[in-house]
């Protein structure tokens, strides 16, 4: 923690950022927590052995607790040296995110931590991203930050049609949430199109320009 604090406040003190995103690494797999350090310490404050069982709610609760207590600090610390700056952050949708890799993304939102949030949906069957994107916790925090889609665009070795991201971003507009594409080369690079071909039909898409959400202190 103190290493990720340090090398944060040294690129928003040394560089003019708009902003710093955090990946949905800012997470552990639940099945960590197991190590001595954590589960001695689970045990001073509980006065509880931790459960075996990974799932276990209050244990997932107590571990989650301590990324948000971390993300807390962190966002204080870089808010005192840029109180300008975009605090964004791109999970999973909620129930992975919080189930499997104890992130509690949208308490932080809750408490007022994240300036922006940017969902990785990244699905191939439009019903299922239509379901993911239309879920209450999507709906309840674009009316609070900044809140887009990541959509996936393209792998090395998995080449997306333009088709399939045409039909999500048009899902994602209808319900009046901002759009990030994983990932910038694969706009062009890795698609069945051709690149000309891609760049127009991304140009209508985004024929109107949209404004950044304002941040809301």
């Amino acid at each position: 923690q103190k290493f990720m604090t340090e090398l944060v406040l040294e690129a928003v003190s040394n560089y003019d950022l708009d902003g710093i995103q955090f990946d949905d690494h800012t997470s552990l797999p639940k099945t960590f927590g197991y190590d001595r350090y954590t589960l001695n310490l689970y045990r001073q404050e509980t006065k509880r052995e931790a459960p075996a069982n990974p799932d276990n709610p209050d244990w997932v609760r107590w571990r989650a607790n301590k990324i948000t207590a971390f993300m807390t600090n962190l966002n204080k610390a870089v808010k005192q040296r840029k109180p300008n700056l975009i605090f964004s952050v791109s999970p999973n949708y909620y129930e992975f995110a919080y189930k499997q890799q104890l992130q509690d993304w949208l308490g932080w939102v809750r408490q007022g931590i994240v300036n922006e949030l940017i969902v990785q949906v990244y699905r191939n069957d439009l019903e299922d991203f239509r379901a993911q994107i239309s879920r209450p916790e999507i709906a309840e925090v674009k009316n609070k930050i900044s809140t887009g889609i990541g959509i996936l665009s393209g792998l090395r070795n998995n080449n997306i049609p333009m088709s399939q991201i045409y039909s999500q971003v048009i899902a994602t507009q209808e319900r009046s949430l901002g759009i990030s594409f994983f990932y910038y080369k694969s706009l062009w690079g890795y698609g069945p199109e051709s690149v000309s071909d891609r760049q127009r039909d991304l140009q209508y898409l985004f024929r109107n320009p949209a404004p950044r959400f304002a941040i809301r202190n």
